[in-house]
């Protein structure tokens, strides 16, 4: 479950931060682009460490690979 709300919290800030970001973009102000850029790489990161721990987790040592 706790992956669950880590992925789809990543994922709302990924969205935030690129509405954010757009909307900047359009009314040219550089601190809405800039604050939407910043939550894009937070959502961007928490995503990835969640699905990287998944992955450890499922492999036990957080290797990937053939085994033998």
């Amino acid at each position: 479950m706790n992956l669950l709300i880590g992925k789809l919290g990543g994922l709302v800030f990924i969205v935030l931060g690129f509405l954010l970001a757009a909307s900047g973009y359009r009314a040219a102000s550089t601190g809405y682009m800039a604050a939407g850029i910043v939550l894009l790489a937070i959502g961007v990161a928490l995503v990835v460490r969640k699905v990287l721990r998944e992955i450890k987790t499922i492999n036990g040592d957080g290797r990937q690979g053939v085994e033998g």
